[in-house]
């Protein structure tokens, strides 16, 4: 994770902007493409309608990395919409710290559901999973079984001390550390893992505890697994150190879920770049797990859109990493751990032709990393960036050809293409990766005919196996026969949360035929392209006020809700709500602020107790502030230093009256 320093804090900028990144919209209109072509020329297309693919193992799936599990419950339309088939939360485990990072849910010190989490526990994420059947997307739960929480310190062999939280959740495991954890470094795959207590999955104990959870997660309703570092944990079939484990856990949860609800769980494992020790990948895969392929990015597919030579040559010769077959793995653009260790990351634009070509190959699963914002802030949505019609468009062009068989060719070495067609269906998507605008592209097995881009809308006649396509500002292009309009997009100034007084919201759409809102179920108020909406009139402290938008553009229908709770604040004073009471009492909670006069860093703050309310007095000499915790006891003495800093919130409005410390 990666903190401000004190000193670039002195003229730290205030963040007045939300983290809501709206999604990028394309205005081009069908006029703009070609005028020789009269509305009488042009066919009304196929008439397919759009659906989610049965099983996860057709679909792509979001990675909701720190989102709370309400956050994904509120946003499920969304995700529907933009065609994902299923959402993976960060770890549902008791975290260390109480989650204080969002690198302490990958040291769990509990092999249940947390109880105290800033996710949530058993009855949200239930409450998720109901929901989310209904829309027809399955939630996967991350998982950590590999390893668990250390307290910082090494032991006289140099190996890292179990957190003495995990006693408080895993007593038997705690009290029982010559069995249930590894004791040397010497093990290439099985023992001494990054600094972190090693589990010895091979122990009764421990696999009694494992398979407990993953039952605890299937009876909230969840449809499958990811298992973090799983290529670090032995299979039945490693000649050296062969365990049960996996036919313990994975196996007997297998089972469970099958005789529960009939169907097949799911599930897939971490193995970075190769599988350690010499061993064959199928070591997992026959165990009925997919694999990630990290790999297949960095093969090519990456250099191909992003490098100097921008060659699609170099992307249609991308190997996967991993000798299995493409239906074992799983692929993605980035990951939290690649968000995480860098510094510069990919635009939008970017990001958007390297998954148009993850999305559209055949027979894999594709992980779409939902950005967090640069603190990656726990239980905060970081930006919006998965609604994005390109980023959909393409989803739903995956979806349509599931099963279907595929072609990748270069055109000129500056035009990427994947063709997929069956005996009753052709669609195609190409990259324009020099973002030249227009071009002539030849195909294979799309027959002569009309074709229709999906995100620009526009018609290209395919006449000889070639058409000229004007491809929008990212360079992509989704072709199918179906004539659809651009979907709609919703831009909305708040997108919920708290507020204290009265204020309004901002509503703005594109590509949008018709809309309406109401508050609170009441009357359908339409209005044309913008609309600004008076938010909390009337409403008492504690109550919530629900904004319910719809919107179409005759063929295709939206529906987004967003809530707003009031709350009341105690006069005289810059009100923090929400905070955790244990950052008072088990951290030390500091304020760090600057101004016109300099910076400093203080605790000159109240708890009121009553109300659970920080109170801050005069914040009006500051330009700026947030709050930061260190481990308890901590007493900032060098001014310069920050590393023993653990967590700290976003830049603070001093002109503000409140601030919402939820997601802290």
């Amino acid at each position: 994770m990666k903190f401000k320093s004190l000193l670039s804090l002195v003229s730290a900028p205030i963040l007045l902007a939300s983290c809501e990144v709206d999604p990028v919209s394309s205005e081009t209109t069908l006029s703009s493409f070609d005028s020789s072509l009269s509305e009488e020329e042009i066919p009304s297309g196929d008439g397919y309608v759009d659906s989610l693919p049965e099983k996860i193992d057709d679909g792509l799936i979001l990675h909701a990395f720190n989102w709370t599990f309400d956050q994904i419950r509120e946003n499920l339309d969304a995700i529907a919409d933009a065609g994902y088939r299923a959402v993976q939360t960060s770890p549902v485990q008791q975290p260390k710290s109480g989650g204080a990072r969002w690198e302490f849910f990958y040291q769990p010190v509990s092999f249940s559901i947390a109880t105290s989490s800033p996710l949530g526990g058993v009855e949200e994420l239930t409450a998720l999973c109901q929901a989310s059947e209904e829309k027809g997307i399955s939630i996967i739960s991350d998982i950590v079984f590999n390893h668990m929480a250390t307290d910082g310190n090494e032991d006289a062999d140099g190996l890292p001390v179990v957190d003495a939280e995990v006693e408080s959740y895993e007593p038997e495991i705690y009290a029982n550390q010559a069995q249930t954890f590894h004791h040397d470094k010497n093990g290439t795959v099985t023992q001494y893992y990054n600094g972190l207590p090693d589990l010895n999955t091979a122990n009764p104990l421990v696999q009694e505890r494992a398979l407990s959870l993953l039952k605890e997660c299937i009876d909230c309703g969840v449809d499958g697994f990811r298992f973090d570092a799983a290529k670090h944990i032995e299979t039945p079939y490693d000649a050296r150190y062969a365990s049960d484990f996996w036919t313990n856990t994975l196996g007997a949860a297998q089972t469970y879920y099958h005789e529960k609800t009939g169907g097949e769980l799911y599930a897939y494992g971490e193995i970075l770049n190769d599988v350690d020790d010499n061993r064959p990948v199928e070591n997992y895969t026959k165990l009925g797990m997919k694999v990630t392929d990290n790999s297949y990015i960095g093969n090519g597919v990456s250099n191909g859109v992003l490098g100097s030579a921008k060659d699609a040559q170099l992307i249609v010769n991308a190997a996967y990493g991993k000798q299995t077959s493409p239906t074992n793995l799983l692929t993605w653009v980035e990951s939290h751990d690649t968000f995480a260790s860098e510094t510069n990351h990919s635009s939008n634009k970017k990001i958007a032709r390297l998954w148009a070509i993850l999305a559209a190959r055949k027979d894999t699963n594709s992980l779409f990393f939902a950005r967090p914002d640069n603190n990656l802030t726990v239980a905060q949505i970081g930006t919006y960036d998965f609604e994005d019609e390109v980023f959909g468009t393409v989803n739903r062009f995956h979806n349509r050809f599931v099963g279907a068989e595929e072609e990748q060719h270069a055109v000129d070495t500056n035009f990427y293409v994947n063709e997929r067609y069956s005996e009753t269906d052709q669609g195609a998507v190409v990259i324009d990766l020099k973002l030249s605008g227009s071009h002539e592209i030849s195909f294979h097995h799309l027959p002569d005919g009309y074709y229709f881009d999906q995100i620009t809308g526009n018609p290209v006649k395919i006449n000889g196996g070639k058409g000229t396509i004007s491809f929008e500002e990212r360079g992509v292009a989704v072709l199918t026969k179906t004539r659809n309009l651009v979907r709609p997009s919703l831009s909305v100034s708040h997108r919920g949360g708290l507020f204290s007084s009265p204020f309004d919201v901002t509503l703005k759409l594109h590509q949008a035929s018709a809309s309406s809102y109401s508050l609170d179920g009441g009357e359908e108020i339409s209005f044309a392209d913008s609309v600004k909406i008076r938010i909390g009139e009337g409403v008492q402290s504690g109550n919530s006020t629900i904004l319910t938008v719809h919107y179409t553009n005759g063929q295709y229908s939206a529906r987004r809700t967003f809530v707003y709770r009031k709350v009341t604040l105690i006069e005289g004073y810059f009100n923090i709500l929400n905070l955790k009471e244990s950052y008072l009492t088990d951290y030390a909670l500091y304020v760090w602020s600057w101004g016109a006069g300099g910076s400093s860093y203080h605790q000159d703050y109240t708890w009121n107790a009553e109300h659970k309310i920080l109170l801050m007095n005069d914040v009006s000499n500051y330009t700026g502030f947030l709050l930061v915790i260190f481990e308890k006891g901590h007493t900032i003495s060098n001014p310069h230093v920050w590393e023993s800093c653990l967590k700290q919130t976003a830049d603070i409005n001093p002109k503000a009256s409140f601030f919402d410390a939820s997601t802290f």
